[in-house]
């Protein structure tokens, strides 16, 4: 194992070496293993120059999960001042006039 970042180039090749089956068309391997990687980012981590290692290789780069970033933006929403609620709660409202959630 050489413990060091590889290009999606470089993991599908080594992917097809080794037998991997895949059960994309064969024009669809690179993007598709680009998303898986970049899809499970609790186990992949992509680095700017756009090549991916093991989350467990950057112990300071664990990606916060979705609820803990909504936990972060609702803490600094409630220590901000009343008329900064309303900001927010009126843009909120801006975004879905409805009041129908998406799915």
């Amino acid at each position: 194992m050489r413990k060091q970042a590889c290009s999606v180039v470089e993991i599908t090749g080594v992917l097809k070496k080794g037998g991997f089956d895949f059960p994309w068309k064969a024009d669809d391997c690179l993007r598709s293993v680009a998303i898986s990687l970049s899809k499970n980012s609790q186990i992949f981590h992509r680095l700017p120059n756009n090549t991916f290692g093991l989350l467990a290789w950057y112990p300071g780069k664990k990606k916060p999960t979705k609820a803990g970033e909504l936990i972060k933006k609702i803490g600094s929403i409630t220590e901000g001042s009343e008329s900064e609620m309303t900001d927010t709660a009126s843009n909120l409202e801006e975004d879905n006039p409805s009041g129908k959630e998406g799915k």
